[in-house]
């Protein structure tokens, strides 16, 4: 699942012109639709969400942690539970940051390298 990020981010950094700020980053969904599209279903399948392939991976890890019914199990349970989150916030901090938030640079500066 890592692999889609480092494609997008790749075709992302290309079409910034070898930019790897993400604060000087922003607005490119108009100008990077697909790539925009992709990343985003891409942060779907890997924060979990349901029908998604991460969803699968995460949930049968979960469950086997929870029906342990030991204090391991529920710790590794919980330390799931909250690294979940934190790649939920991670993932759509970066899908943002970069296609959303306004942008702090000249849009001529951006070519489309789609």
């Amino acid at each position: 699942m890592k692999v889609y990020q480092n494609m997008n981010a790749s075709s992302v950094i290309d079409a910034m012109l070898d930019e790897q700020n993400m604060h000087k980053m922003g607005r490119l969904a108009s100008l990077l639709p697909f790539t925009y599209a992709m990343m985003f279903i891409g942060n779907l399948s890997l924060i979990g969400f349901p029908f998604c392939i991460g969803f699968y991976f995460k949930d049968v890890i979960l469950k086997l942690a929870y029906i342990k019914y030991t204090i391991n199990g529920n710790f590794a349970f919980w330390l799931g539970s909250v690294s979940v989150f934190f790649t939920f916030y991670h993932s759509f901090r970066l899908l943002f940051k970069t296609f959303l938030a306004p942008t702090s640079i000249h849009p001529l500066n951006v070519i489309n390298s789609g």
